[in-house]
């Protein structure tokens, strides 16, 4: 397998998201916005990639996204804010390096809070190839705003083990879920499963990993209206992006340790070099903590590649 270093880092490029559930109570936090004194809405996408893809003949694979869709009125009840119906659209473009990309979208009701979506996404055959996949979440809303939320991760389209095209030749699995949720200060343990598919040749190769604050400002295009308005429930620029490191570089019973300045962590990384013999796994857990006064709704992406 040294023989393909390009695809053999393709095969582990991969995204893993993290929701925070806090208590609904809205705090500033994170440097976010505060919502409008009337009526304040907000949207955030945060995507999973579906890990490495043995389909060299083309099909059809999922997405993996979550949706939060945030309304706040005031006072609760007033009726300032739009009505339902809201109808979300989430739609996915991949456009790779060596071969032909693809597409898909999904179209749903959905209600404020958070809402788990799967996008179908279609790619024609060819060869093993990096893709971008760049998602785009669209929310009409009755008084003619349209909220979008935009986010892109990495899609690998890889060699299939010999023998066996149903598995990639280098796999990576989440062994948590795609989509973990904390309160404000708490951490989540995401455990990923390197396997060497492969029946006769080593692998060596590092593995990287970042976080990403996807939660700012969301775009809205529509009428001015006094009071109604986006907010951001994080940082609307680069920083939030929470801190994180190998599980077995804690102690027992202890936490990450979080940086004084929320908005100065910018894209945190740790990195380790990964070895597999033929035929071998190996679990690797990365710990990543939130901020102690995050909001309901924001979200991070941990980025594993």
């Amino acid at each position: 397998m040294r023989t393909h270093p390009y695809r053999l880092i393709a095969a582990i490029a991969a995204a893993l998201v993290m929701t925070v559930a806090a208590s609904l109570e809205i705090v500033l936090g994170c440097g976010g916005t505060p919502p409008p004194p009337t009526c304040g809405y907000t949207l955030t996408l945060a995507k999973s990639s579906p890990g490495p893809v043995p389909l060299t003949g083309g099909g059809t694979f999922p997405i993996d996204a979550t949706v939060f869709f945030g309304l706040v009125e005031t006072p609760p009840g007033s009726g300032v804010c739009p009505p339902p119906p809201y109808i979300l659209t989430v739609d996915m473009t991949l456009t790779c390096v060596g071969g032909p990309g693809g597409s898909g979208s999904i179209t749903l009701p959905i209600r404020p809070g958070f809402t788990a979506v799967s996008v179908p996404v279609t790619i024609p055959a060819g060869r093993p190839r990096i893709c971008t996949g760049t998602g785009t979440a669209t929310l009409p809303l009755s008084d003619g705003t349209v909220l979008t939320a935009m986010g892109d991760t990495v899609v690998c389209i890889v060699d299939p083990a010999p023998g066996d095209p149903s598995v990639p030749r280098l796999d990576m699995e989440h062994l948590t879920p795609h989509l973990l949720s904390a309160h404000p200060g708490d951490q989540v343990s995401n455990i990923y499963r390197f396997t060497n598919n492969d029946p006769t040749l080593h692998f060596d190769g590092a593995l990287t990993v970042t976080t990403d604050n996807v939660s700012g400002m969301p775009g809205a295009a529509g009428p001015i209206t006094q009071g109604v308005g986006p907010f951001a429930l994080s940082d609307t620029g680069a920083g939030d992006d929470p801190p994180l490191l190998f599980a077995d570089q804690l102690p027992p019973a202890c936490c990450v340790p979080l940086p004084p300045d929320p908005q100065n962590s910018i894209n945190p990384m740790i990195s380790r070099l990964v070895a597999l013999a033929p035929g071998q796994s190996k679990d690797i857990e990365i710990v990543v903590r939130k901020w102690g006064m995050c909001i309901n709704g924001s979200c991070s992406e941990v980025v594993a590649k």
